[in-house]
């Protein structure tokens, strides 16, 4: 795990404010935190292991505190997703285990609500580890890129993460690594939200509305 080397001063505001964005109905888009997250799997279906995951943990416009670490799933990486990714069996050998990677990744995005783009997908994958580790799930409400890009960015291509980052000229390098994704997922995001006017002083349980994707849950989706 790496995290940048904000000053105390701001850690201390994410803090403090980590109360406060359980309670969205009380806070603008300004004030939230947001953790915007991107997972690598062993596979390629929703029940695959984890293999790395990258976070940035940010307020709009500011800059971000980041995670990144890989995972050993116990299992081997199967071709097609290590041709995705380009993580190999031999990289993850020594990198710790599932439900400690997930219990540092919830502490770091402890209050925040989580941004990830297609976040049904991520959302399961999640889910499912959880599960398998027996860990609680933890109440953070989750928001798509995709379905805010399709609301405030509209006549797109298409809403692959590669193609929203290219017509909005976000620089994407490392695509298909954990955290050169989430960082694209919060760029994306942060241009949903500043699209419309005022944004500031809008209020995140609106966002939430509009682009949620759910919280997370018991049981991943079918």
């Amino acid at each position: 795990m790496s995290s940048s080397s904000g000053s105390a001063d701001r850690l201390n505001s994410y803090q403090k404010l980590n109360n406060n964005n359980n309670d969205r109905g009380n806070i603008s888009i300004a004030e939230a935190i947001f953790c915007a997250f991107d997972l690598e799997t062993c596979g390629l279906s929703s029940f695959s292991h984890i293999v790395e995951v990258g976070a940035v943990r940010f307020k709009v416009g500011e800059e971000g505190e980041y995670f990144q670490t890989l995972v050993n799933p116990d299992c081997l990486i199967s071709p097609d997703a290590v041709r995705v990714h380009g993580i190999t069996d031999e990289m993850v050998s020594d990198a710790p285990r599932a439900r400690q990677v997930l219990e540092n990744f919830f502490e770091f995005a402890s209050g925040c609500v989580l941004v990830a783009h297609n976040a049904k997908y991520d959302i399961d994958i999640v889910t499912t580890e959880l599960i398998r580790t027996g860990m609680e799930l933890p109440p953070n409400e989750v928001i798509c890129t995709i379905k805010a890009s399709k609301r405030f960015l509209p006549k797109m291509p298409n809403y692959r993460l590669g193609t929203v980052v290219k017509v909005l000229g976000i620089d994407h390098s490392g695509y298909h690594r954990a955290l050169a994704d989430a960082v694209a997922a919060r760029h994306i995001f942060e241009r949903t939200v500043t699209a419309e006017p005022s944004w500031e002083n809008r209020g995140l349980s609106r966002f939430l509305e509009q682009c949620s994707s759910r919280r997370l849950r018991t049981k991943p989706s079918a």
